[in-house]
């Protein structure tokens, strides 16, 4: 009586988790609307607005993003490229160029999408012992008519102290976390910090974009297709 019990209680459990699962991968994503909309097939990354203290986080995000979203299956316009056309415009600031007018930006490369992109944090915190490297990045995509289609801020930290494996040396422990502290105080390393933050906000979390028409879950051919 008992077996048939666990039996019945196993059968209940796998429904539970196969239909769970279905769920989840037929689950429409929140931004698919917008983006079919606006018919977003190409991307035009900007210059970024940089209001941290560290010069060099808007160039190093450009040459993240353009692969993050190219492996979402979008077309995305070369940095080099957009660089060189809007300073043979005037446009030299990344604040000018997120004043103008999204429409007329669009016309200009022949993009349907612009996204916006603002670093509001790129240091390393120095507290006792322990350092924390930080970035934090405002997103938004727009349209070529200036509607706003997504929009996410995301932050990631990491502190030196991270990749240490706990030790009975108490003594040595301390040592090694102030060498690790300074070191990384002096040669912080953000790429990491801001390829994860891409990543996560663009593909892994609930801010996740739908794939562009060129990723290869679009480019399969259904097979009810196949047999027309």
């Amino acid at each position: 009586m008992a077996h048939n019990y666990i039996h019945r209680f196993y059968i209940l459990l796998c429904f539970v988790l196969v239909s769970a699962c279905e769920t989840s991968t037929n689950t429409k994503n929140p931004y698919q609307d917008a983006f079919d909309e606006a018919g977003v097939r190409s991307i035009l990354i900007v210059p970024g607005v940089n209001r941290s203290v560290n010069i060099y986080a808007p160039g190093t995000l450009l040459s993240i993003l353009p692969t993050v979203l190219a492996d979402e299956g979008y077309y995305v316009f070369p940095v080099n490229t957009v660089k060189f056309v809007l300073e043979h415009e005037g446009l030299y600031e990344a604040t000018d160029v997120h004043a103008m007018q999204a429409q007329k930006l669009a016309n200009m490369f022949g993009a349907n999408a612009i996204l916006y992109i603002t670093v509001e944090e790129w240091d390393t915190k120095y507290v006792l012992i322990d350092s924390t490297t930080g970035v934090e990045i405002k997103f938004e995509l727009v349209s070529s008519a200036g509607n706003k289609i997504w929009a996410a801020t995301k932050r990631v930290d990491k502190s030196s102290s991270d990749a240490h494996v706990n030790s009975n040396n108490a003594l040595g422990q301390l040592i090694g976390d102030a060498i690790s502290a300074a070191w990384t105080r002096a040669f912080p390393d953000y790429r990491p910090l801001a390829e994860r933050a891409a990543r996560e906000v663009f593909i892994l979390d609930n801010t996740r974009i739908p794939p562009g028409p060129y990723h290869p879950s679009r480019l399969i051919e259904p097979a009810s297709e196949r047999e027309m």
